[in-house]
């Protein structure tokens, strides 16, 4: 059984980790594909961040995300056994303890995009706008 103590460093390491938008973006785009380049990860992260296709994404912008991933958000989210790298093809798969925070993943996502973990059920023009409050009083 698992003590209070470790819940709460549960809950602090879980929201410690979600509490930057790129790293919440990196583990939504893993709750959907098990695996991933760290390239297609800076990529569908640096598309979401300028609101772009994939397409549209400039090189020097997807390596500018790359940078950060490779040396701050991977490292901290492998310390904390959610995700493993693969240093030599750069594969990033989810890790032993991604079960542990994948409800809190899937409801970040369903906040924060209007998204549940595999459909898209708000779109683009249905969310907040920048500067509107997503909770009414």
């Amino acid at each position: 059984m698992i003590s209070e103590q470790s819940h709460s460093e549960t809950l602090d390491v879980t929201y410690t980790l979600l509490s930057d938008p790129r790293r919440r973006h990196l583990l939504y785009c893993l709750g959907d594909d098990s695996q991933m380049t760290t390239e297609d990860l800076s990529l569908e992260i640096a598309a979401q961040e300028r609101d772009v296709s994939t397409e549209a994404v400039h090189e020097d912008d997807r390596k500018r995300v790359e940078i950060t991933l490779v040396h701050t958000h991977l490292p901290r989210l492998t310390d904390h056994d959610v995700l493993e790298v693969d240093s030599e093809t750069g594969a990033v798969t989810t890790a032993e303890r991604f079960a542990e925070i994948r409800p809190f993943v899937e409801r970040a996502r369903t906040i924060e995009l209007g998204e549940n973990a595999t459909n898209d059920t708000m779109g683009r023009s249905e969310r907040p706008a920048d500067g509107e409050r997503p909770f009414s009083d």
